[in-house]
């Protein structure tokens, strides 16, 4: 093969590598963008208070009385369907699986907002109404008191098999859904904000470096930047307990902190040192 061919396969092939090389860093810092603005997102929710909220509700009646069996107290939610059920209801309902009830612990599990607003939106009183719209003539209301696997055949035709429910139940449920923002991941605009806010910040750190260093040059030309580098530098504190390095801007601040603490008072410069600073000035 000609040299000069060998050669251009050789800038070619380098050229390739190159190519894939950016090509991946820049797919890495792009899902990393991802998920720091996931995470933003994530902890803008107030959990403690999503969780007083919640508890507030199921305090109230009807959420307080459950919506299976009528039994008192409620400490557990089918947060899909926006009911609130006693302790015994909820393994029944988690024991039909997740695809069927969703189910969280009121004062015990992390609480979305847009789940509490659906538990808001529905809650026991219109449970009913959608769930229990077709009981069957004659029927009485569960009281509790019934056994194991009858409670359990109630549930599954009440939630899985949809047996007593209004007939349009999914739409309206889904409306619910939708109104709520109920099972939806964040909208891709807080996540944008939040990495221009990102992006804005940096700009203007860089900006107000930038002014500095214009400032230094201004002031003290060819010597501003040895200047700038002592200026940085980290100067010792002497105290009684030892030294402790302090920023150069809080130097004096802090000098005159720990002297007034320990009542002692600044001693008068040396001889040495006014000579030292004069010639300085």
């Amino acid at each position: 093969m000609p040299e000069g061919m060998h050669h251009s396969n050789r800038e070619n092939k380098e050229r390739h590598r190159k190519h894939h090389h950016r090509k991946g860093y820049n797919e890495k810092a792009a899902s990393s963008q991802v998920v720091t603005a996931a995470a933003a997102v994530e902890t803008e929710e107030d959990w403690d208070a999503n969780r007083e909220r919640v508890e507030r509700l199921c305090q109230i009646y009807p959420n307080n009385i459950c919506n299976d069996c009528n039994n008192n107290g409620t400490r557990w939610a089918s947060v899909n369907h926006g009911v609130f059920v006693c302790i015994r209801c909820s393994g029944i309902h988690r024991s039909l699986g997740v695809h069927v009830s969703r189910m969280k612990s009121t004062n015990m599990d992390k609480w979305h907002a847009s789940e509490v607003a659906l538990m808001e939106v529905i809650g026991n009183e219109k449970g009913k109404s959608l769930y229990e719209a077709c009981l069957p003539k004659g029927m009485k209301p569960m009281t509790g008191a019934e056994p194991g696997l009858t409670l359990r055949a109630f549930i599954t035709q009440k939630y899985q098999e949809k047996a007593f429910a209004v007939e349009n139940v999914k739409e309206v449920l889904h409306q619910y859904h939708k109104q709520t923002r109920y099972g939806r991941k964040p909208q891709k605009s807080d996540a944008k904000a939040h990495i221009h806010g990102n992006e804005s910040d940096t700009a203007a750190k860089g900006e107000s470096a930038s002014q500095r260093e214009d400032t230094m040059k201004a002031l003290y030309g060819v010597n501003a930047e040895a200047i700038s580098k002592k200026s940085k530098k980290v100067r010792p504190l002497h105290g009684t307990f030892g030294v402790v390095n302090v920023p150069p801007d809080e130097y004096e601040e802090r000098r005159r902190e720990l002297l007034a603490y320990f009542c002692v008072a600044e001693p008068p410069p040396s001889p040495a040192a006014e000579a030292a600073a004069a010639a300085a000035a």
